[in-house]
Parts: structure tokens; sequence; C-alpha cells
């Protein structure tokens, strides 16, 4: 079983340090800029993809992280989906997905791939919650963390200057997007991600 555990947190001073604080732990995850993810579902979608392909030797990239990057992305140029996902100086708004496979041996291509779902571990959320607000940190009453289904939710994606950075990420068209909802916009972006090596 594969369950996924989304960690959002707005106004981060340093995402750039939290990577390499979370990259320390052994905790399986990768963390995100938040501006181009849609919805948590387009998240498990991209970390469904790469344990596959983690677990069918198939992988593009050289790591897990940037493997669901890559995933999350519908360019075919690895460099290009980190630069879209991957947070780096200026990111403020991130979210944390946490990968516990349980029951799941990804070495040996083993992977149960139809009990995916979200989960809530307070313990986990503890460890990532004090690696990206450490006590005595200068910033720690600014951070939030926050609900990642409200904050890829359609209030949030779909105003003006959102809807520009999306066209622009995924390759949408006025066509694509006049008339359309969130639902149908988010279910547009899923199915070119899904589809993107086929």
């Amino acid at each position: 079983m594969v369950n996924i555990q989304l960690l959002a947190y707005s106004s981060v001073p340093d995402s750039l340090a939290i990577q390499t604080r979370l990259s320390e732990c052994s905790l399986k995850h990768v963390i995100l800029d938040l501006s181009n993810i849609v919805s948590a579902f387009q998240i498990c979608v991209g970390i469904m993809k790469s344990l596959l392909s983690e677990a069918n030797g198939t992988m593009k990239t050289t790591d897990f992280q940037s493997e669901v990057m890559y995933n999350l992305s519908v360019s075919g140029r690895i460099t290009e989906a980190i630069g879209q996902f991957g947070v780096k100086e200026g990111v403020s708004d991130i979210v944390v997905a946490i990968v516990h496979c349980d029951g799941s041996d990804t070495s040996t291509g083993k992977v149960t791939v139809s009990t995916t779902m979200l989960c809530d571990d307070p313990a986990t959320a503890i460890v990532v919650d004090s690696i990206v607000q450490p006590e005595g940190a200068k910033h720690k009453n600014e951070v939030r963390r926050e609900d990642a289904a409200n904050l890829c939710s359609s209030s949030y994606s779909l105003d003006v200057n959102r809807l520009s950075t999306l066209k622009a990420c995924y390759k949408l068209t006025d066509a694509d997007i006049e008339g359309q909802g969130f639902d149908q916009i988010e279910q547009i972006i899923i199915t070119r991600i899904s589809v993107k090596n086929l």
C-alpha cells in the first residue's frame, strides 16, 4: 500500500535550506514549489508514476525527487521540469509530499498501486514541521502550515496571474481554458502529464 502525506507551507523564508534539511532525513519525500501545482491529485499522479518507474528500472532522472518533478511536467526536458516544480530562491509557498510505502517493495518491482490514498500521519507531520520551522528560528511564527487541499483549490488556482502561469507551464491555449472551470482545467493538465511518455 502506498500512502501519500501532503504538507503545505506558506510564507517560508528559505525553502532551499528546508530542502537541504529534508534530504538529511530518511523520509521518502519530494518538496515542490506550489505555484505550478493544481491539485493534490496531480501530486499523487506524479508520485505514482515515479514509484512505478523506480520499480521498473525506467526512471528518466537520477533520483526520486527529480523523477516526481519530471512526471508532474508536460515537458520531456528534465531541467525544465525541475525549474518548474523544484524549490529555488524566493519560493515561499511549498508542499512537502511524504511517501509511505507499507507493504510495497520498490527494489523488487512490487508496488501495490491500487490502494493509493492520502494519509495524515501526525508523527511525520511533527518531524517535517520541526524541519520547516525549527525552534528558535527567526521566522518561526510567520511560517504557516496550510491545508494542502485548500492551497490547491479553485479559489487559489484560477486568478488572472495564476491562469497565466498555468498556461505557460502546461502549454495551455486560450481555447483549452476558455469557459472551463477549475475541475476541467485540472483534468486537462492531469491528462497531459499522464500521457506525456505514451
